[in-house]
């Protein structure tokens, strides 16, 4: 990597300067993924390979379960769900915001998802 404010030699024998980087300036860009993973991350969860399906915490209080292969799973409540179902819609995951919806329905009524 150049170093700042020195010139390096380039291909060719032409010159090049460097000068030092204002971040302020520089503009960065994330994907759908990344602000899937970002939104996921305000939830506790990882977006990695997981199954999604209604459940209820030891005390039978309903919750939508997320199980990653290999972890723990981890359970959100409904109005976490609703909510990380309506940012997902927003960045337009429909599909898994439809399938957080369904969950919470199913986990509200009593299905247990087994």
């Amino acid at each position: 990597m150049p170093r700042m404010g020195r010139q390096l030699k380039l291909c060719d024998g032409s010159d090049a300067t460097s000068h030092a980087l204002n971040l302020s300036d520089i503009e960065y860009a994330i994907t759908q993924a990344g602000r899937k993973a970002l939104i996921f991350r305000q939830y506790g969860l990882t977006d990695r390979a997981y199954s999604i399906s209604p459940a209820h915490d030891p005390h039978g209080g309903p919750r939508v379960k997320f199980e990653y292969p290999g972890d723990p799973l981890h359970l959100v409540d409904l109005h976490g769900a609703l909510n990380l179902a309506t940012e997902l819609r927003e960045i337009g995951d429909g599909r898994t915001a439809d399938t957080i919806d369904i969950s919470v329905q199913k986990a509200r009524h009593g299905d247990r998802g087994y």
